[in-house]
């Protein structure tokens, strides 16, 4: 076994990263809870032969396929009601349109975002391998897994707090997500930056706006007793009309809650003194991923832990709107080793890469999102 500088992409993913994304899928919840019983995505991530979409379950199979090379991800949404029926007499008029089909329709527009992680290796260190089989490996895995690791970091953090402007919107190709936190918005409760979605003003178009609520005025409003995070506000926010009301709107709205350790810690006791509420560690659907952390089951709704949520935030989740897409081609690449002083005069004698991806996360349906902000453990 020697160094090889052709085809390095299968021959890296081949040594180092199946124990890097099994260590990785154990503790983050994020991609498990899109893909719910679906692994044929997962095991697509990494694989530059393929595109990945991962989740979408509100979408075709010919649809998910054509999204991983497509430009763009366009969805269709309601921006205003079309006119009401109206009785017709005998020999009566009959009702006239105040406009066409396409004034009540909008489009949501999400395009890729690229980055690229480095890395680079002496080549004193693989002249000194040789061909050393067992060498060659130590020297992969020391040289690979920091990158490998830090580049799953990033897909990690973009899918969390990805955000853009407007302006930045407004371009081919996107300079990061809009990641969860900024897609579960009404862009102004929580914060304005998270305004325009999809190169939509959703302040404007109010159809766009995902459920927000701060916890004092759950309090003020007799939701809460006070800002402590209970499971009831779970149940209370899939039911009543003023904060939410995710199981009115769709089928399985609200089936997934996200909250950081502190917050999690507490629902968690409250379900041990609970006997109509499980906790466990077996879902299926997520076992299937690896996902190794326990989680609290209650109604329909899957709580699950995850410290790269903010700090006072739960979130409720719907998960067939969501969608994960890895372009074909970008698939966390691996570019070949090029050498330094091979290609440059006076070059250093190193060789170098990098793991690249493009990808997008989409909320294909924002109103069947809930967030609520400011809650605490005491």
């Amino acid at each position: 076994m020697a160094w090889v500088n052709t085809d390095f992409d299968t021959y890296v993913k081949r040594h180092v990263m199946p124990q890097l994304h099994s260590s990785k899928v154990n503790i983050k919840p994020v991609l498990a809870m899109f893909a719910g019983g679906d692994v044929a995505g997962r095991d697509r991530i990494g694989d530059p032969q393929f595109g990945a979409v991962i989740g979408g379950r509100s979408m075709g199979e010919a649809q998910k396929r054509q999204l991983t090379g497509a430009r763009l991800h366009e969805y269709r949404y309601q921006r205003s009601q079309s006119d009401t029926s109206s009785n017709v007499e005998i020999a009566g008029e009959t009702p006239t349109a105040s406009g066409f089909f396409d004034t009540h329709v909008g489009t949501s527009t999400h395009a890729w975002h690229q980055f690229m992680t480095p890395w680079k290796i002496p080549q004193d260190d693989l002249d000194d391998a040789e061909n050393d089989k067992d060498r060659i490996k130590a020297i992969m895995e020391e040289c690979m897994g920091f990158p490998i690791q830090m580049h799953l970091e990033q897909m990690q953090d973009d899918i969390w707090n990805g955000t853009l402007t407007s302006t930045q919107q407004n371009t081919n190709k996107w300079p990061n997500l809009l990641g969860i936190r900024h897609q579960v918005s009404d862009g102004s409760t929580d914060s304005a930056t998270f305004a325009t979605i999809g190169r939509v003003d959703r302040t404007v178009e109010t159809e766009l706006q995902a459920n927000v609520n701060t916890a004092a005025n759950l309090v003020s409003a007799g939701y809460l007793t006070n800002t402590v995070v209970t499971l009831d506000l779970i149940r209370k926010l899939k039911t009543i009309s003023a904060i939410g009301a995710l199981s009115d709107k769709a089928m399985n709205a609200g089936d997934i809650c996200l909250v950081a350790g502190n917050l999690w810690n507490v629902l968690a006791a409250e379900a041990d003194s609970n006997r109509a509420v499980q906790i466990a560690n077996n879902v299926p659907e997520l076992a299937k991923w690896g996902f190794k952390l326990p989680v609290i089951l209650m109604d329909n709704t899957t709580i699950l832990m995850d410290n790269d949520a903010a700090s006072g935030e739960m979130l409720l989740l719907t998960s067939k709107s969501w969608s994960y897409e890895i372009q074909r081609g970008h698939n966390m690449k691996f570019s070949d080793p090029q050498r330094k002083w091979v290609n440059e005069e006076g070059g250093a004698y190193y060789q170098w890469g990098n793991i690249e991806t493009k990808h997008r996360l989409v909320c294909r349906e924002p109103w069947l999102q809930t967030k609520c902000t400011d809650l605490t453990v005491s």
